[in-house]
């Protein structure tokens, strides 16, 4: 990454974990067209600092780092956290022209944003429905919905067009629809696999917690394996019935599918030709609504 280029520092906090995307600004005030900018500006991802992972499509150069969701983490902390991973990039702090937050966790967005106010002397961008935005929202109450959705939304339709569904796979599964019009129509809510899992080993006496990985069989031979592949392979069949019931509603079967969050490795595992994975798709909707609303 540059350190002659402007950037702009993005967090999406979840209810796990928060993670943190560094991208270039690209020329001009606004992201080019979708089609412009998926042929000129959509480049591989570098793998940066403690927990970064590779992969993903984002404007030019692009870094991601992440951490726990904690509650009770101070303004200091989060600062401090910040600026060691800037550091570590050596990215000068005054090329940090811009900061976006999109949360589901409010207490934790107000500490990141002091701290971001702190460490770059402006006033973050915070992604909400009521912002500008690449889709339009087309639910009862848009207040409801939650603003890594729309991210999501955002960034799918921004690079792929609609008709789309994104599944978000993280603490929660969410299914977010969108309509070849760019109308976010709603969608679908449930647990995601590790709820799962902790509410079988919370729950009962004898079933133990474990790391999950891709289950080799349906017929598991021990208590592990049974579980693993009820967990695993009911997940995915939840999410495939799920998406054909959507595609029935919406009366089209071409229905593109993108699959994005910390554990989407999980169904292309199983089966990749369920969804096209995209694991910064929330990062990349922060930043694409930032440089709309600039």
């Amino acid at each position: 990454m540059s350190a002659e280029q402007n950037m702009i520092l993005v967090a999406d906090i979840g209810n796990s974990e928060i993670d943190f995307g560094i991208f270039e600004k690209p020329p001009g005030k606004r992201p080019l067209p979708w089609a412009s900018a998926r042929r000129v500006f959509w480049g591989p991802a570098c793998r940066v600092g403690n927990g970064a992972r590779t992969g993903g499509l984002c404007f030019g150069s692009f870094s991601h780092f992440s951490k726990k969701t904690d509650l009770w983490e101070t303004t200091d902390e989060i600062e401090l956290f910040v600026d060691r991973i800037i550091q570590n990039l050596s990215i000068p702090p005054e090329k940090i022209v811009g900061t976006a937050i999109c949360s589901v966790v409010p207490e934790v967005a107000r500490t990141v944003d002091i701290a971001f106010r702190q460490l770059f002397h402006g006033k973050p961008f915070h992604l909400n429905h009521a912002v500008k935005l690449p889709v339009k929202i087309r639910v009862n109450n848009p207040d409801e919905i939650g603003c890594d959705r729309v991210s999501n939304a955002a960034a799918a339709f921004y690079k792929y067009r609609g008709p789309l569904i994104v599944v978000d796979c993280g603490t929660a599964t969410t299914f977010t629809v969108v309509s070849a019009k760019g109308e976010l129509l709603g969608g679908a809510i449930m647990p995601g696999v590790k709820l799962m899992q902790n509410s079988l080993a919370s729950n009962t006496a004898k079933l133990p917690f474990f790391p999950l990985d891709r289950p080799k069989t349906f017929i598991g031979k021990n208590t592990r394996d049974a579980m693993k592949s009820g967990i695993i392979h009911g997940y995915v069949g939840a999410i495939t019935n799920i998406i054909e019931g959507i595609k029935k509603e919406m009366k089209n079967p071409e229905v593109k599918i993108i699959a994005t969050g910390g554990l989407s490795h999980i169904i292309d595992s199983i089966n990749p030709k369920i969804a096209t994975v995209e694991p910064f798709l929330t990062l990349e909707g922060i930043a694409i609504s930032y440089f709309l609303n600039e």
